[in-house]
């Protein structure tokens, strides 16, 4: 799959998916608009998805200049992030397509290395370097924090870190560029899917087991508006009815024999994700432990794939501790959860002061202050991540 005709031009449309998001779509695209250059620069496709009142208006009220190239796509009713981008996608014009929220803002000169990237492997996801966005000038925080990588567990939760190596395993989600050739070919996303989340990690199997790569560019950054509790200007307008099982269509679609690890097992027999296996077929797509080979310093150095699990028993009952909900219950030892070295502590669980000064020491300096990471951020505790996404952002 190439990048498209020879004489087609090296050019981006910007797709930007957006729902109840007036203030917030016209600072986008005349960020875009002001920091793309015009001969690289297609086409600005918003698409509205249900929005009331309509974003087209509102947009012709800003007063938008023609030279910023703008389409607007709407849906009748909000069908959601992943309908949203797939609109937008198919009906993309440029040889390369940047997908992108609609509460962004384009550094000077984004454009340069995402480009050159997709140029040299149009079987590509470039991911920006992904800044804190300030409210007060639409642009990128000073100071804050860059993030860009994620990795999936076996639940195909995504979480944040980072290493030397521009290879991401998984990109976060709503920023990354493409060649619309390889958009066309990998099929965009699973169909099936509905809602939020999913769609990130689908779309990076695709790349990584279907002949392609994920790749952050360094000096491309976009400064991102997270969903902030504290500020009311950053909480979502919406709510999406229908939100599909999309890990577990993830599971099902690209886990091979570890599907048994989704869950401790409950992944549901009844997800139809027949086209995508067909896609897989299709694209002679690699297995999925070949992802976790490639990324083995995360899976077996980083303990996911463990040499030893072990269950916990309380000698004097002669029961096994069992994962319950959010906690754990004494359980017939046969039917105890299995745990490795690796296994984190959850929030709230009883550990001995003894174990506590134990792991602080082995965190080492800084290592007992109780923060945690959220994305970008830092935080108390899960709780009070600051994306308004609460623990599955935490780490």
């Amino acid at each position: 799959g190439g990048g498209g005709g020879g004489d087609e031009p090296e050019q981006m449309s910007i797709v930007l998916p957006c729902l109840n998001e007036t203030r917030w779509v016209v600072k986008t695209v005349g960020r875009f608009c002001e920091r793309t250059p015009a001969h690289l620069l297609r086409e600005i496709i918003v698409v509205d998805d249900g929005s009331s009142p309509p974003l087209e208006g509102e947009l012709k009220k800003a007063g938008i200049s023609d030279s910023c190239k703008l389409r607007v796509l709407r849906h009748d009713k909000p069908w959601g992030l992943m309908i949203a981008k797939q609109t937008g996608g198919d009906a993309a014009l440029g040889k390369y397509i940047g997908f992108y929220d609609c509460h962004v803002s384009p550094a000077e000169g984004w454009y340069r290395e995402t480009m050159d990237l997709l140029q040299a492997a149009p079987r590509r996801l470039v991911v920006p370097m992904i800044g804190d966005l300030d409210m007060d000038t639409w642009d990128e925080r000073q100071n804050g924090a860059l993030t860009a990588k994620c990795y999936i567990n076996f639940n195909a939760d995504f979480w944040w870190y980072d290493d030397e190596s521009d290879n991401i395993p998984v990109i976060s989600g709503g920023l990354v560029a493409t060649s619309r050739a390889w958009w066309q070919l990998s099929g965009g996303f699973d169909k099936g899917m509905r809602g939020w989340g999913g769609e990130n990690t689908d779309q990076s199997l695709r790349a990584w087991l279907c002949g392609g790569d994920v790749l952050r560019a360094k000096s491309s950054r976009i400064a991102h508006m997270w969903r902030v509790p504290a500020d009311k200007r950053t909480l979502a307008r919406y709510k999406l009815q229908g939100h599909t099982d999309n890990l577990g269509r993830v599971a099902a679609m690209w886990f091979d024999e570890f599907k048994v690890k989704f869950r401790e097992g409950h992944l549901d027999r009844q997800l139809d994700v027949t086209e995508g296996l067909e896609m897989r077929r299709r694209l002679e797509c690699k297995p999925f432990a070949y992802f976790l080979h490639r990324f083995r310093r995360v899976y077996v150095d980083g303990g996911l794939l463990p040499d030893k699990v072990f269950r916990i028993r309380a000698v004097e009952l002669g029961k096994c501790l069992q994962r319950h909900g959010g906690g754990y219950q004494l359980r017939d030892c046969d039917q105890g959860s299995w745990f490795h070295m690796a296994n984190m502590i959850p929030p709230n669980y009883p550990v001995s002061n003894t174990a506590l000064s134990d792991l602080e020491a082995a965190a080492g300096p800084g290592g007992g202050s109780g923060e945690v990471t959220c994305g970008a951020h830092r935080a108390p505790s899960c709780a009070q991540c600051p994306q308004g996404h609460g623990a599955s952002w935490c780490h």
